[in-house]
């Protein structure tokens, strides 16, 4: 009877640990599945309204797939109070916008000046005349992120981001 009490103790502490809003996975409602489907399989039926699904990709990463849950009013542009309305609009203790918003922000603006800086890009007029439109683009958002920014410099790494492994991830979502 014990080694049943000390079994179902353990089970319940590592459901506890894989769920709910402490945990590493969640229940996911088919409302918050991203327009790309992460959760289905090529060929499957539609995702059915009500559906639940297990979700285990870290809350920064699952909300970086659907621009429209950043970009709140529609500017185009995901800014610092847009990051942290949706931070405390789901009070999940995983999900830190305000802070991913910010380092995203600073790491997106020093890659390209150090593409500028190097001399290793000297030679090569459209990667310079790529750094010079991003920081340009991004001076002029006043602090926000522009959607043409973070479709051409995030979006194209988050899938790697699912494997989570800090080498590959990590030089925008977890510095």
């Amino acid at each position: 009877v014990r080694i049943r009490g000390v079994v179902v103790n353990d089970i319940k502490v590592n459901v506890d640990q894989m769920y709910g809003d402490e945990g590493l996975c969640g229940m996911t409602p088919t409302s918050e599945v991203p327009a790309f489907n992460l959760i289905a399989l090529p060929g499957t039926k539609p995702l059915e309204q009500g559906t639940q699904f297990l979700n285990c990709v870290p809350d920064e990463v699952f909300w970086m797939y659907n621009w429209s849950w950043l970009d709140l009013n529609s500017d185009g542009s995901w800014s610092a109070a847009e990051a942290e309305a949706v931070t405390k609009k789901l009070n999940r203790a995983q999900l830190y916008l305000t802070s991913t918003h910010a380092r995203m922000l600073a790491a997106i603006h020093d890659s390209a000046e150090v593409v500028l800086t190097m001399g290793r890009y000297a030679h090569n007029p459209s990667v310079l005349q790529h750094a010079r439109t991003v920081v340009t683009l991004l001076d002029e958002a006043n602090g926000s992120i522009p959607q043409k920014v973070f479709l051409g410099e995030v979006r194209p790494f988050l899938d790697m981001c699912l494997i989570m492994d800090d080498h590959l991830c990590g030089n925008l979502l977890w510095r």
